[in-house]
This record gives structure tokens, sequence and C-alpha cells, in this order.
């Protein structure tokens, strides 16, 4: 069965062009038929005159479901005041809505489109802090010809930017995604080298970093302001772990009611909608506790995606039917086959337009073309393990002190422990990240491709080194071991790999994904938190389990954290050991432009043997190759 929820509007879509010197309409024409994917029902474009020969050139692409009359995009206000493109979803704007009518704002519209306008018109740029949503638009302000970009607290919509010109003539272009950018003339496609360095090690590009020279990622929580050539930049939301402590709520006389409650309604508000919805369904905690509240707002019949493998590799899907089966849930299995990874991919490089970070990436694409036939939004489990401590690396990093300790008195030894084969990726993983002093670069080695200090022997491209951005690095002074891991996963790992991967994989399905955990409620409880709410011993989300604990099965409660592998170990050692000795390891690879092949063909033949398991560096050097190739 599947359940279409009701007093929502449904918008997904994508936006694209340029504030400063005019590049004219069918630059932005062409830059909007690179979104088609994002709104396939239609296109819409304003080019806006700024004074002095600038102009402001707003499109859109349009997934319209209701409103079909007066829902389009570019939209602006009755009076023309205020235009905006927009791409996202305002959750509370029915609550919002109600806000504004009662003083005296008439809507031409059911669109949440028009509630954000009004509410800028009421407000300014404070409206933003009163939005439970995820969004990123460029918002045009008639009364200074001023222009705005603004992007989500969290980083959940896509927004990049590339500044063109000299002083004089400046000229912001930005779009949802980078192929659309680079449609403009002004923004060169021309490859980061230091990107390419940074990815080695990082195995995502760091914001506000891309794979393109001059490309940026706007910062979650930004706005970014244009007025008469001058640009500004500001950020509105400051994220979680670096508040002070005195500027954070306070923690609840009931944290775990508190938590069930606000979960409980983050999911009811992102089942708003006019279409069906349904979600991706691991076997853990995340999404199942989703699961549970979605199925108390809507019922039995929910539709719940998840991962298997044709060739018949070990997976969780019969304990996802489990968890399916107890909520009374339509569940849908999606079959992925290692001889489709290299099409999809090529395709997910193409849309994202750099390197695929992990397997796991294929697994949610593949989950939303599937999806695709059903519904068209989708709850996700983003964001729990960041909030609110899932990951392994938590554990140990709440032992920082301890780490510090052992490194003062037998740091050499640690070093050249985490340089021996143990038989165990996990804890060959372990034993480099403790023989690493420094938290900066264990807290990028936990996720990471290779050792900086591999790259920095294997490296044979230009001069690439540079600092990375401070704010992953940079939570409120005096802070734990644990939520110094918290605020990077926050600020870096979350918004420049695993939302970028989601929104890529499920837009460019037509697909939209929704995360109750990243609802800015849930992020206030969580900053809240002691240390021991969060993470005890090797309990992870202790809160979560806590609140969940009635309503989830135990077997739930006990289940070790999977996410959606892909046994891509096992598959380079069969079905896919042709296309890494044709691509990575073949003598013109593109990749041996940046690295030494002679270390590349020692890691395949390594693997291949299994005299040790290189799978996440092979799959790295796979996803870099592909989007060389096709740059």
């Amino acid at each position: 069965m599947i359940k279409k929820t009701s007093g929502g509007f449904y918008r997904m879509c994508g936006i694209a062009g340029w504030i400063g010197r005019d590049a004219g309409a069918s630059v932005l024409s062409e830059m909007s038929g690179c979104l088609t994917h994002r709104g396939p029902d239609g296109e819409g474009s304003q080019i806006i005159d700024l004074g002095h020969g600038h102009t402001a050139g707003l499109g859109h692409r349009r997934l319209a479901i209701i409103d079909r009359a007066s829902g389009g995009q570019p939209m602006s206000t009755q009076d023309g005041r205020l235009t905006i493109t927009y791409n996202g979803e305002l959750y509370n704007y029915l609550e919002l809505r109600s806000e504004l009518q009662a003083m005296g704002v008439g809507f031409a519209t059911r669109s949440d489109t028009e509630v954000i306008l009004e509410s800028w018109r009421r407000w300014g740029e404070a409206a933003v802090k009163k939005f439970h949503g995820m969004y990123a638009f460029a918002l045009h302000d008639a009364t200074d010809n001023s222009v705005h970009l603004v992007r989500d607290p969290f980083g959940e919509k896509p927004l990049y930017v590339y500044v063109a010109g000299g002083e004089a003539d400046t000229a912001i272009v930005f779009a949802s995604e980078i192929p659309a950018l680079l449609r403009h003339p002004d923004v060169p496609a021309a490859i980061d080298h230091s990107s390419v360095y940074d990815f080695l090690v990082w195995r995502y590009v760091p914001g506000p970093y891309t794979m393109y020279q001059g490309v940026r990622k706007v910062r979650p929580g930004t706005i970014i302001s244009w007025k008469s050539g001058s640009i500004s930049e500001h950020s509105y939301f400051i994220p979680p772990e670096a508040r002070r402590p005195e500027t954070r709520p306070a923690l609840p006389d009931d944290p775990i009611g508190s938590l069930r409650k606000i979960l409980e309604n983050a999911v009811a508000i992102r089942l708003r909608s006019d279409v069906p919805v349904g979600m991706f369904l691991s076997s853990g905690l995340d999404s199942a506790s989703i699961l549970a509240f979605a199925t108390d707002a809507v019922g039995p019949g929910f539709p719940c995606y998840s991962i298997g493998f044709s060739d018949g590799a070990e997976s969780e899907l019969a304990d996802a039917e489990a968890v399916a089966a107890e909520f009374g849930a339509d569940f849908v299995p999606v079959m992925v086959s290692p001889e489709d990874v290299p099409a999809q991919l090529a395709a997910m490089t193409k849309t994202r337009a750099g390197p695929v970070s992990e397997p796991a990436d294929i697994a949610v694409q593949a989950m939303a073309v599937q999806a695709s036939q059903d519904v068209r939004v989708v709850l996700t489990g983003e964001g729990a393990d960041e909030l609110f401590a899932g990951y392994p690396k938590h554990i140990v990093e709440s032992h920082l002190p301890s780490i510090g300790m052992l490194h003062r008195f037998g740091g050499p030894a640690l070093t050249a422990a985490g340089r021996c084969r143990l038989g165990n990726p996990r804890l060959e993983l372990l034993a480099r990240a403790l023989g690493l002093a420094d938290p900066r670069d264990r807290l990028v080695h936990w996720f990471g491709g290779i050792t900086g200090e591999t790259r920095n022997r294997v490296w044979i491209g230009d001069e690439a080194e540079r600092e990375p951005d401070r704010m992953p690095f940079s939570p409120y002074g005096g802070q734990s071991g644990l939520r110094r891991a918290l605020h990077f996963d926050q600020t870096s790992w979350l918004p420049d790999n695993v939302l970028e991967r989601t929104d890529i994989a499920t837009m460019s399905a037509s697909v939209e994904a929704r995360a109750p955990f990243l609802d800015v409620r849930l992020a206030d409880l969580a900053v809240a938190l002691p240390d021991v709410l969060r993470l005890r011993g090797r309990k992870t989300k202790v809160l979560l389990r806590a609140a969940m604990e009635s309503r989830l099965p135990a077997a739930v409660m006990k289940r070790k954290k999977k996410g959606f592998p892909i046994p891509v170990a096992a598959w380079f050692r069969g079905s896919l050991r042709d296309v890494l000795e044709d691509t990575v390891g073949a003598p013109d690879s593109r990749v041996g432009a940046y690295v030494d092949r002679d270390w590349i063909r020692n890691l395949i033949t390594d693997h291949h043997k299994g005299r040790a398991s290189h799978h996440k560096a092979l799959w790295m050097l796979l996803s870099l190759e592909t989007f060389l190739r096709s740059a």
C-alpha cells in the first residue's frame, strides 16, 4: 500500500542563476536545463534589473504535484517587492502561515514558497531562525536591489557558487548542482589538484571546496548577500557543539520524554505531502525509530526500501524485513548486482561532478530508483549518529585524554603498531588511528582512504597542500573528546559527504529525501545532553535507545550498526576485479598522474591475493578515476 498524507505542498526542484554581470536568457535556460532530473515538470526563469548594468538571473526547475496554476517559480510577492527561486521544503509552513495570517497577511497560493516570502517581508533575515526545514534559495529584495543566497542549517540542500569578475564587475554564479554551474561561461571546468590531494585522505572533498577550481559550497547555515556589487557573508546558525555552554538550551527535566516527543513531531511534519511517501529502511535503530512514528501517523502499509545483493552476498535484508513486519509496513527489497556498479558509479559521478565517496552511495541510489516507481518522498535516518553519538569511533574519541597519555609514553610504539597488518580491517583502522596523536588527523582518518603519511609518500602530482577549513576542528574550547568528534561529524562528514550523497542519489531519481533527525529542535536537545546520555561505555546513542526501548523489538536495540553495506571487498576479488585492472590499474590511468602507479598495482595485487584488505583505498581510487575520466 502506498500512503499519501495530506495537508502539504510538495516542491522538489533545482535552482541556478547569477547575481551581478548579466549572462543572458539563453545561459540561464542552459543552466536550468542541467537540473531537469530535479524538476522534470517545468522550467521558470526571470532576469531582474539590479541597476548599473547588473542583473539577477533566477532559474528554476519544478516538479509540481498540486497547485500547478499558481505555485510556479520564480515566485514574487503580490506587490513585486520580493522574488525567490527556491529548492527544498519548509516543514512548519502551516504553522508559520497561520501566524502570519493572524497578523493580517493574505496568501494567494497554498505553497510553502509564499510563506518564505511573507516571512522574509515580516521578519527579514531573522525569518530563517523560524524555519524548520531544508532549503537553498536566492531571494531578491526590490527595496534596495539586494539579493540573498541562503542555505539550511545542516546543509541538507546543496548550493554551489562561483565568484566571477573583478571588484568592480563581480558576479556570483549559483546552482543546486555543479554541472549547471559549469554551463555559465565565466565558470572554468578546471580540476582543483588540491582537492584531489585532500580526497585521497578524507575520501570526500572537505568544504568549502569542490573538485573544481573556484567552485565552492555555501556553508550550511549561511547567508551570502549581494548589494551594489559588494558581497558579504555571515552565519545565522551556530553548529551545536560550537555554542558556548551558557547559550545552550537547558537539559529538560524528562530528556527521554522530550526526545520521544520531538522525534515524533519531526517525523509527522516530514510526512506532510500530497504525494506518496515511503522510507529507506536498514535493520538498525535509527530507521526503525522513524518507521515506528511513521506508522503511528499514517497506519500500516508504509513503503520501506532495503538493500540486498543478487549474488547472494550477506546483507541485512532479512533483519530489515523483520523490522518492517513488526510495524505492518510494505517491504520492498532492492537488489544490487556487482555487474551494475560501473554504470551506477558513472551516473552518480556525472551528477555529483565529483568522486563517489563510498560503496553505500550506490545502495542509496539503487533504493531511490526503485522508490521512484512508487513514491516521490522518502524518509531517511541521517543525522542520528552525528547528534547522539552512534559510531564506534565516538567510543574511542571519548577516551581522548587516555590516548594523549599513551602517546606521551609510547608514541613511537603506537605509530609502529599502526603500520602492522593485523588481518582484520577494523583492527587495522583502530591501530592506525591510535597512532595519530593529533586529533585533527585522527578525525579525518576514521573515514579516510589512506593516511596522510602514505599519501605524501606516493603523491607525484604538483604541489597541492593547503590548510583545511578550521570549522570542523573548532568546537567550543575545552570540549570533551566526544564533543570534538561530534562537532567534526556535524560540520564536515555530514554536510560534505553524507547529505551531499543522499541529495544526489535521490534527486537524480526525482525523489526527495527528508531526514527527521536533522530537526533543529533535536539538535538543541542533543547539545544539552551530558556525554553519559549519548555514550556510556561501549553503548552508543544512550538517550535514543532509552526513548525507543518500549517501541522497538529487542533485536533492533541490540543489533550492531551496519548502514547499507556493499561487499566490495569480495567483489574486487571477483566480479569487479577486471574493472579495477582496466581502470585504476591501467598504464594510462588518470589517477596515475597523481599517485605512484607501482603503489596502485601493489594495492590491487595485495587485495586480490588476500594478503590485505584494501577495499576502501581501491574504491577511492576507482571512484576518483571514474571522475577524472568524466571531467
